[in-house]
């Protein structure tokens, strides 16, 4: 979860890699002027309730998205945080790279 964190007027642009590729995910649903954190390997089981209770303690949390496959509504295992302030997603983003949350290391 390195730099993976931007506010452009509504629009964020997240980045991470993987052992083999390097995937790109933008996210258009971040509400203007948040300032959003990408998630990764998150847990199938996982949900925006574990999110909340694991990531609140860094700031307040405007939003948070579960990405889901559109036909079976299952996790497709990343997502996005929106936090009001700077300060709390880099807080957020250094604190839980590699924690287990819901079974799995987040990144």
């Amino acid at each position: 979860m390195e730099n993976n964190f931007d506010s452009r007027g509504g629009e964020s642009h997240f980045t991470y890699e993987d052992d083999d590729n390097r995937y790109i995910a933008e996210d258009t649903a971040a509400k203007p002027g948040a300032f959003s954190l990408f998630l990764g390997d998150l847990s199938y089981f996982c949900t925006e309730a574990d999110l909340q209770q694991s990531f609140s303690k860094f700031g307040e949390i405007l939003d948070i998205r579960i990405i889901r496959n559109k036909a079976t509504k299952k996790s497709l295992s990343y997502g996005f945080i929106d936090y009001a302030a700077a300060s709390a997603a880099s807080n957020a983003m250094n604190e839980m790279n590699g924690k287990i949350v819901c079974g799995r290391a987040v990144r």
